[in-house]
């Protein structure tokens, strides 16, 4: 049984580094940054837009993450005509784990 219970308890390990990936925090923020710059025009126009505003990065980062959850969700917020299932929570798990402070504070880098 303890075995068993071991399987299901996270094991903390020592982390020497922030691991990165393609320069970004991880792969979901470079992922994210990629598709919303390379994908048309108007997501990249709009994705300055929201990093370029005046409010606090915060709130831009939040508008970001939605606008990104709608760019992959549409209104229906289902995929394959089901609004639960792995697919579902995968892509809201990645949504998640974007760094949209850092995808923003990259786009204002570029406007300099």
């Amino acid at each position: 049984m303890l075995n068993l219970l071991k399987r299901f308890i996270p094991v903390k390990t020592p982390v020497a580094e922030k691991p990165t990936y393609n320069g970004w925090s991880n792969c979901e923020t470079w992922l994210v940054a990629l598709w919303l710059e390379k994908t048309d025009p108007a997501t990249d126009e709009h994705s300055r837009a929201i990093a370029n505003t005046q409010s606090e990065l915060y709130y831009r980062a939040s508008d970001l993450k939605e606008f990104v959850y709608h760019l992959c969700m549409g209104d229906d917020q289902e995929i394959n005509g089901q609004s639960a299932s792995l697919a579902v929570d995968l892509l809201n798990d990645a949504i998640e784990t974007a760094d949209y402070r850092e995808i923003i504070q990259n786009l204002q880098e570029e406007n300099a």
